[in-house]
């Protein structure tokens, strides 16, 4: 008798990791695996891919024998774009117009849904990931990254 699964994002997070973990696994073997003593290039790839593969098994046996039902709920599809269209855009821009302007464009396309309702949230954000942004990559890290487009 087939009962009903009540967790089928644990099941569908299973598979994906099977997938991937076999995929890495079988990639891997292209390369000299060695053994645990004398490590080749693909042993690390390989047991990784293993050890996805062994997570993935868990999350199917999990979703199998979870009592509560836990659906997929849809979500929308708008903020996603917002992430993804910021991003790019923040990509072609570091270069030309420096990381002020490119940080201020990324947080204004992923933010444009609250810009509207805080606008002052939305300014203190920008400017402490800008902030923390320039000290960490260009004092701290000393890459050659321009802050504005003079420079």
């Amino acid at each position: 008798m087939l009962s009903r699964v009540n967790a089928p994002k644990d099941i569908l997070a299973g598979v994906i990791f099977i997938v991937f973990g076999l995929a890495t696994f079988f990639k891997a073997r292209d390369y000299e695996i060695g053994s645990a003593l004398d490590m080749g290039p693909g042993y690390f790839p390989a047991a990784v891919g293993l050890l996805l593969a062994f997570l993935g098994c868990a999350g199917i046996l999990r979703g199998l024998l979870q009592k509560t039902a836990d659906p997929i709920t849809p979500h929308r599809l708008g903020p996603l774009v917002l992430i993804f269209v910021g991003i790019m855009v923040f990509s072609f821009l570091i270069e030309t117009a420096g990381l002020v302007i490119a940080s201020a464009a990324l947080i204004a396309i992923t933010c444009a849904q609250r810009i509207r309702e805080h606008p002052l949230e939305v300014l203190a954000t920008y400017v402490l990931l800008t902030g923390f942004v320039a000290f960490v990559f260009i004092y701290l890290f000393e890459m050659q990254l321009r802050l504005f487009w003079w420079q």
